[in-house]
């Protein structure tokens, strides 16, 4: 489930379900999503003609069960208006599997709770039971471990950052429980961008974070997630017992393939020379992961002379520390300097935010700011319905610069640069190239 813009259908059998259908539809497509209603043959007619929206409106005849393989292979996310226990039973012989079956969600009637029933986590259920949630103001209903506990996803680590996992799925089973229970896992990253770590809270204590696979003594840790291009030997895989998990980023045009491993290991043996190594921990001091290029973002670097605009976003109360050190970073990627930046910009919802306004006044830097309407109409490479749900825009840093730079994606030198600080803020940056005429 993969699609830039989810194919969505909302499902309802009962003339109330229809009704909360419908408006859910509108309120989505006042966001630029798109949603096929499906419903009864008798509700069609005056659904299509008071919302405007009749090539948007299937309608059926017959019992809803006969649909149902048609939804399963025509859509990325289903909302059924419908009793969970009715949900179950008409999906339940249509399942094949967690890599293939859409995320399936039940809203009630009274459209107080967005339950995710089916591909929650894989299928991305689970965030858009949150963003559901967010449009209806009602409670979701999140049951997957992994992220009612704010923790690492293991099988999905890395994927919109185009990571391959590599690993038999007990493994997968068995390393994503040993997460969830807080159990003590090394996370080696060899290779890959730095930003996959995108929830609000700090990563979990559990985890530890190594810059090569020599670092990890593995008798201090149940599991280890191997972020490589390395080839991994079958000693290895034998030796971690069920407990090792791969993923295989794409290989960057500045990333050679490092050697293998059994070239780094001393002679005693590939296996046992994991315990030979000092445990040198590469995280942040206080256990938060370092950042690095975000998605989109080149390796080439800019022109010495070029004059750039900062898009920025940031959570609320973010410090003036955590954002200046964001901006640095972010410029350092491509090979600038404060002294490149020309503007900066956000949207004005931000226009009260100190850490903002202190880095404009500490740099002499214009600040512009954004209605959300004007952000939302940029063209973005990496839009966000969470950010849409909670700002009004899917994005907030690429827009900003964009916009204040009068430029298109093609001009964008880093896409989306996220940094979480020692506060625990998130702060993003996005820088774009300024027209020469500007």
């Amino acid at each position: 489930m993969t699609h830039t813009s989810p194919r969505l259908a909302l499902i309802a059998i009962t003339r109330q379900g229809a009704r909360q259908a419908e408006a859910l539809a509108a309120r989505l497509a006042s966001r630029g999503s798109d949603a096929h209603l499906v419903v009864a043959d008798k509700f069609a007619g005056p659904m299509a003609s008071v919302a405007g929206h009749s090539n948007r409106v299937i309608a059926y005849q017959g019992p809803l069960s006969d649909q149902i393989g048609g939804l399963f292979s025509g859509y990325d996310q289903i909302v059924f208006f419908v009793s969970l226990g009715a949900v179950t039973r008409l999906i339940a012989p249509h399942l094949k599997s967690k890599e293939r079956d859409p995320g399936v969600l039940v809203v009630d009637e009274a459209g107080r709770f967005v339950i995710p029933v089916l591909s929650g986590h894989v299928g991305g259920a689970n965030a858009f039971a949150e963003y559901l949630a967010a449009l209806l103001g009602a409670t979701p209903v999140i049951t997957t471990a992994s992220d009612v506990g704010q923790t690492l996803a293991v099988d999905i680590l890395g994927r919109e950052l185009g990571w391959r996992l590599e690993a038999p799925r007990i493994n997968v089973t068995r390393v994503s429980a040993h997460v969830v229970n807080g159990e003590p896992v090394a996370l080696v990253q060899e290779a890959g961008v730095r930003n996959w770590w995108h929830r609000e809270t700090p990563l979990p204590a559990n985890i530890r974070l190594f810059e090569r696979f020599e670092e990890v003594d593995p008798k201090a840790f149940r599991a280890l997630l191997w972020v490589t291009h390395r080839q991994i030997p079958p000693s290895l895989w034998q030796g971690f017992k069920e407990n090792l998990v791969v993923y295989r980023p794409p290989l960057e045009r500045h990333e050679q393939p490092a050697r293998p491993a059994g070239s780094d290991f001393s002679p005693r043996g590939e296996y046992a020379a994991m315990g030979e190594h000092a445990r040198l921990p590469v995280q942040d001091g206080d256990g938060r992961p370092r950042r690095g290029l975000a998605k989109g973002s080149g390796s080439q670097g800019a022109s010495p002379g070029i004059r750039v605009i900062l898009g920025l976003g940031c959570d609320r109360g973010t410090s003036l520390e955590t954002l200046e050190e964001a901006v640095n970073q972010a410029l350092a990627s491509v090979n600038l300097n404060p002294r490149a930046v020309a503007t900066i910009a956000t949207i004005d919802k931000k226009r009260d935010e100190a850490a903002i306004l202190s880095l404009a006044a500490r740099h002499g830097w214009p600040l512009r700011l954004f209605g959300a309407e004007a952000l939302a109409q940029v063209p973005v490479p990496n839009p966000s319905e969470t950010v849409r749900a909670h700002m009004g825009t899917p994005a907030v840093a690429e827009a900003a610069a964009l916009l204040a730079a009068n430029t298109h994606m093609a001009d964008l030198l880093l896409a989306k640069f996220k940094y979480l600080g020692r506060d625990g803020k998130n702060a993003t940056v996005s820088i774009a190239r300024r027209r020469a005429h500007d």
